[in-house]
């Protein structure tokens, strides 16, 4: 009864249940993975790590190879993750998107842009990724294709809108 009495402490929350897991498991990905996603929003140097274990046992875990970019930010540590994601699963529109975004980090606007347009390619709806090429665009000076992409992506997302400047929604709403 002691020991069951014991046990049960660990079962109090999910840190605990999967910090004990991997006490008695150091190879447990699941509990690795699980615990990392605890950690993503209060303590992402910790979440990171757990999902570079993960990383290691298993490089073929698309989902922890995306929170490991994730949590990277725009970075170019990000990118082989992505990658590596985008390797794995080649139709995910999100991970696109958000490899994109590295790459206008570091200035790569072409192969942005690339990555924007396989995105759209594969989700003509996917406005967060509409919404990105348009921002693109505006880089470039391409005036027409900028207000396509961003009118429509806020047509279908209007919370999208919220990321626009005062004079850019204006320019939105005439269109």
């Amino acid at each position: 009864m002691g020991l069951t009495w014991r046990q049960c402490g660990y079962w109090k929350n999910d840190r605990l249940l999967w910090s004990r897991a991997i006490s008695v498991d150091p190879q447990n990905q699941t509990a690795r993975y699980n615990l990392g996603t605890l950690f993503m929003p209060t303590d992402p140097g910790a979440a990171l790590e757990e999902f570079l274990a993960v990383i290691k046992l298993d490089p073929d875990d698309a989902d922890t190879q995306f929170n490991a970019a994730t949590l990277y930010g725009r970075t170019p540590e990000a990118v082989p993750h992505y990658r590596e994601a985008l390797r794995l699963h080649p139709l995910w529109t999100q991970a696109l998107n958000n490899l994109a975004l590295v790459q206008i980090t570091l200035k790569n606007y072409p192969e942005a842009m690339n990555l924007l347009n396989r995105a759209l390619a594969i989700d003509d709806h996917f406005a967060e990724g509409r919404f990105n090429r348009g921002a693109l665009f505006m880089m470039e000076g391409r005036r027409a294709a900028r207000q396509a992409d961003l009118s429509r992506a806020v047509r279908e997302k209007p919370e999208l809108g919220l990321r626009l400047g005062k004079d850019q929604r204006r320019l939105l709403t005439s269109l």
